[in-house]
């Protein structure tokens, strides 16, 4: 549920300002109203018409108290779409409240003001992993994560502590979605100490206990993934060894090429280009091409000539089967990359 509100301390202005937020705060009321009753659409009109009047109050006299009630409009609005299904609609009014929420912080320090754009970033995560739109989710729930680090620092409070320690939660889970399990880990693990130390001081609650038994859920699951991959790396290299190309590649399938280090993936790189060398053609081609999805990922992990001059020529290769095959925009395309990773080499 939404944290922010309106601040109603904008009651306390001078006459006209007063009249304009009585205006808005009965249209807030009244979104607030329809949201109970599940009509959702009738909510949106109202928190759009408190959110144009809070913006004129803003304009009128720019305070972190009137910047805060039209960016929580924001807020509202986005939230709203995304109870009647509208996810782009909620990420642009989600964008909206923390492009205006970060501009006022620009010039101005608000502990409170920060607070609410990290819920904001959070939410707007929220809706991307939905989407699957992993790498912006991650970009946005690490925006969180840092901006609730210094709240942490600036006041080191239970409450504080409670969304810093979810924020690490929902960094791992984004990063279990993308498959860098380490890294998942890592942030588990230090969600983990926060909620354990928050019960030791005696600042335990349904929400922490309720969250440490998640985050030793997700734990175990990591924890048996990546167990299962070093098992896997071993079964690898081990039918790689025993010239066993076509298990290899079958076991490289299996395992996340981010996960892989540099071994196991020169492993399946070099199985797939074995396999390619058997055959001709068309399996050649798709051979040869899974070779190459292996090759640069793995000169990723380790650039050395090595690598960039075996690739090159199963760039070479996949040119000439191409070229007699009559793809030759794709011949075209594979001899330009052999030759960048020959240039390299000079």
């Amino acid at each position: 549920s939404d944290t922010a509100k309106p601040n109603t301390s904008t009651a306390k202005k001078a006459a006209p300002a007063q009249s304009q937020f009585d205006i808005s705060m009965t249209h807030y009321n009244k979104g607030i109203q329809y949201e109970q009753e599940e009509n959702y659409v009738k909510a949106c009109e109202c928190f759009i018409n408190y959110t144009d009047v809070s913006r004129t109050i803003y304009n009128a006299k720019p305070t972190e108290s009137t910047c805060r009630n039209f960016i929580v409009g924001y807020g509202k609005i986005a939230s709203m779409h995304k109870k009647l299904n509208n996810p782009e609609e909620a990420k642009n009014f989600y964008r909206k409240a923390c492009h205006y929420a970060e501009d006022f912080l620009k010039t101005h320090s608000s502990s409170e003001l920060s607070l609410v754009l990290s819920t904001y970033y959070s939410f707007l995560a929220d809706c991307q992993r939905d989407d699957r739109e992993y790498d912006d989710a991650y970009t946005n729930y690490m925006k969180t994560l840092n901006i609730r680090k210094k709240l942490v620092e600036e006041d080191n409070s239970p409450l504080h502590n409670k969304r810093l320690a979810s924020s690490y939660e929902f960094v791992g889970f984004i990063l279990y979605k993308m498959e860098h399990y380490k890294e998942a880990l890592d942030n588990y693990q230090t969600s983990k100490r926060i909620f354990e130390k928050l019960i030791a001081d005696n600042h335990n609650d349904s929400y922490v206990t309720n969250e440490l038994d998640i985050v030793n859920k997700l734990l175990n699951n990591v924890t048996e993934r990546l167990s299962s991959e070093v098992a896997s790396k071993a079964d690898i290299l081990e039918a790689y060894n025993n010239r066993s190309y076509e298990k290899c590649v079958e076991l490289g399938e299996t395992l996340s090429m981010s996960s892989m280090d540099s071994e196991t993936c020169y492993a399946v790189f070099d199985s797939y280009e074995s396999l390619a060398r058997k055959h001709s053609n068309q399996e050649a081609i798709s051979y040869y091409k899974k070779c190459t999805t292996y090759g640069e990922h793995l000169l990723t992990l380790n650039a050395k000539n090595t690598y960039r001059q075996k690739l090159s020529l199963v760039y070479h290769r996949l040119s000439t089967i191409c070229k007699d095959q009559g793809f030759n925009s794709d011949a075209d395309k594979y001899h330009e990359q052999c030759l960048a990773l020959k240039r390299l080499l000079i």
